[in-house]
């Protein structure tokens, strides 16, 4: 059932949202219902699409999505019940996005910006995905012909991706849009959203740069889904976080390697302690010797005539 979705972020009216499903095939399913009626597809036909134009890639266009995913798994964003460590070609991650179709578990993988890519590209279609937890807009694409919407939910424990349609009538509704027939509303909302939108409302269009030149990479061979992965499946305040993440280990790992230098092991300076020994050392090596059969600096034939001296005073008070 479609329902009006009201209280949105982005100010839309008339705007109209439709629960789709889950289970991991979240963003399969709305992105089905979403294209329907240009495409009749279902969520595993659209699995094995999103497969194919994986392996319609080169070993080098996959290899930064490998790397993100890597990424997340370090940073604990990463969901799926797969090995990304054991991923190491464009066959394997093909089989993964596809596994849900035999095992019935869509949280196996549950699909991602890499996966809209893909099937933005093999479509043709242009897809806008609405973030509502963090007030961003992602597009896939603004070159292809048709265009739908996707809404998501990004938060730490709840990802959902629902689909978008805008009220015609009562009865009526689109999902679809061709380029002059997306609402005024909507276009005037991304057109000035890259200078006005950020500082007044809050809500930041995030657009994949690298699609926005020629239309040419549309064919399916398909260098620019990878490239949109890796622009955009970042967000700018998770590189930020990242690189002050980075400094700030690495600043660790100076200062430390700085102190293990410095000190030893109780605690002393160790390059000023080691150079006090050596010329505390140096001193000692050069300062003279006691001869032989002399103690202190004083003679033995000294201390003999001493001693007797003193047995000759001794005998005479005695007496």
């Amino acid at each position: 059932m479609w329902l009006k979705w009201t209280n949105n972020p982005f100010g839309f009216q008339e705007f109209l949202y439709k629960e789709c499903g889950g289970s991991g095939n979240c963003q399969f399913l709305s992105l089905a219902e979403a294209l329907q009626p240009k495409y009749t597809l279902s969520a595993a036909e659209l699995r094995t699409l999103a497969a194919n134009g994986v392996l319609a890639l080169s070993e080098d266009e996959v290899r930064p999505e490998l790397e993100e995913i890597r990424r997340q798994v370090r940073n604990k964003e990463f969901d799926g019940l797969w090995d990304p460590s054991r991923i190491v070609d464009r066959e394997a991650l093909a089989a993964q996005i596809e596994m849900p179709n035999k095992t019935r578990n869509g949280y196996h993988f549950e699909g991602n910006q890499f996966t809209l890519c893909l099937l933005s590209n093999l479509l043709k279609v242009n897809i806008i995905v609405f973030n509502l937890t963090h007030k961003t807009v992602f597009l896939t694409s603004k070159e292809h012909p048709f265009t739908v919407f996707l809404l998501f939910y990004d938060q730490s424990h709840f990802k959902h991706f629902q689909a978008l349609a805008q009220k015609v009538s009562d009865s009526h509704y689109q999902s679809v849009f061709f380029a002059d027939t997306i609402p005024e509303e909507v276009s005037t909302f991304l057109a000035r959203a890259s200078t006005v939108l950020s500082p007044t409302l809050s809500v930041r269009l995030l657009v994949s740069k690298n699609f926005t030149g020629s239309a040419g990479g549309s064919s399916g061979s398909g260098s620019q889904p990878t490239r949109c992965t890796t622009a955009a499946t970042m967000r700018a305040e998770d590189q930020e976080q990242d690189q002050k993440r980075q400094e700030q280990e690495r600043q660790k790992d100076e200062g430390k390697e700085g102190k293990e230098k410095q000190l030893d092991g109780r605690g002393r300076m160790k390059g000023f302690y080691n150079e006090q020994e050596k010329e505390r050392g140096e001193t000692r090596m050069q300062a003279p010797q006691p001869e032989k059969g002399v103690l202190g600096g004083i003679s033995t034939s000294t201390l003999l005539l001493s001693f007797c001296f003193l047995v000759e005073k001794c005998s005479s008070i005695c007496v």
